[in-house]
C-alpha cells in the first residue's frame, strides 16, 4: 500500500520504514509497528511493541543459517569433500 501511495520501490519503502524505526527508538519516540490485517501504524500500547518485536525475533531465527562448525548429531553422515 505505501509502495503505491509513494510510487517507490518496495526496497525504498522498506529502508524508509526502518529508518522511522531507528530514529523513533532513539530519541524515545512511539514505535512504528506492522500488523497483517492494519499495515504499519503506530501504537502506544507496550503489549502490541513486544509482541511485534517477538515475531522479528522469529523471524531472523529462522533466516540465519545453521554455523558449518556446529555439532553434528549423532546418527548425521558427514558432508561429501
Amino acid at each position: 500500500m505505501l509502495v503505491a501511495a509513494t510510487r517507490l520501490t518496495p526496497s525504498q519503502v522498506a529502508r524508509g520504514v526502518r529508518h522511522l524505526r531507528d530514529v523513533g527508538a532513539a530519541e524515545n519516540l512511539t514505535p512504528i509497528i506492522w500488523r497483517r490485517k492494519d499495515g504499519y501504524l503506530f501504537s502506544d500500547e507496550p503489549a502490541d511493541w513486544i509482541e511485534y518485536e517477538k515475531k522479528q525475533f522469529r523471524l531472523v531465527l529462522r533466516v540465519v543459517p545453521r554455523s558449518p562448525w556446529q555439532e553434528r548429531s549423532a546418527g548425521a553422515r558427514p558432508l561429501a569433500q
